[in-house]
């Protein structure tokens, strides 16, 4: 018996004789408390004011805090059986919270078939998409050939392979995506090479755009002048053997039409297609 602990407790509870303004004021006395921690030690909580001490100290203990108005409690010490229950539960805890941690982590790293699909058709061009699921050499080629338009192309195939697949078969066949940085420095890299060249191209061929501009203006003139000159070729080819209706009357005056022979037909043809 000799071996057991006990510990005073202190519930809040004064005694009759006293108010529990002087039982305030005599606890700070005692221990020196200040007005929150009075607060606190007659809020009614638990609070174990001695732990780890024989019976007879606790009994001693609690009758000079009676003296002053301040009622307390000996139970007995479950310290060590606290502490053991603390170790078993802490392995379980830690085990519990590693779990929830790789869960957490293997469900950001999880494909998204949003995320995929919105890459693929906005960024599909300069391999974006690629980066997302870790092909990184599929995704330099991309970003290399960006200047071809074949990365825009096959990412409109893609973008239709990857929305009629479910997003469990996506997850499984890309089990982990890439990091989020990665893709946005080559969707920045690839815009960066759309604004410089549409620059260049913008700046150097501005000249060469109106002079092509004029020579197709030009070449449109020509080919109206010359379909005007056909034109007037073949009405004047058709005047001149058009039959006179005085030579009509030639034979004698009896009506004949003047027949035309092959020969001078092949000579019309001749020249109207000169």
């Amino acid at each position: 018996m000799s071996d057991e602990k006990y510990k005073v407790v202190f519930k809040g509870d004064v005694s009759d004789k006293v108010s529990v303004f002087d039982a305030r004021k005599n606890f700070a006395a005692i221990f020196q408390a200040d007005k929150k921690t009075l607060d606190k030690m007659f809020s009614g909580t638990r609070i174990a004011l001695q732990r780890n001490t024989d019976l007879k100290t606790c009994r001693e203990y609690v009758k000079k805090l009676e003296k002053s108005g301040i009622l307390c409690v000996i139970e007995p010490e479950e310290e060590e059986e606290g502490v053991e229950k603390m170790k078993e539960k802490k392995p379980q805890e830690k085990k519990a919270r590693s779990k929830k941690a790789k869960a957490l982590k293997r469900r950001s790293n999880e494909i998204s078939k949003l995320e995929l699909l919105l890459l693929t058709l906005f960024l599909g061009w300069t391999g974006a998409h690629k980066f997302y699921l870790k092909k990184y050499i599929q995704g330099a080629l991309c970003l290399i050939f960006i200047w071809t338009l074949i990365p825009l192309a096959v990412s409109l195939f893609e973008f239709i392979f990857h929305l009629c697949t479910s997003q469990k078969r996506l997850r499984e066949k890309y089990q982990h995506k890439g990091s989020f940085e990665a893709v946005m420095v080559v969707a920045f890299l690839g815009s960066m090479f759309v604004i410089i060249t549409a620059t260049i191209a913008m700046s150097a061929d501005a000249n060469d755009i109106t002079t092509s501009i004029k020579e197709a203006i030009d070449s449109i003139y020509i080919l109206i002048y010359k379909i005007e000159n056909f034109r007037e070729k073949v009405k004047d080819t058709f005047k001149k053997h058009k039959p006179d209706p005085k030579e009509e009357g030639r034979g004698g005056g009896s009506g004949e039409i003047l027949r035309v022979g092959p020969e001078s037909l092949r000579y019309k043809h001749s020249i109207i297609y000169a």
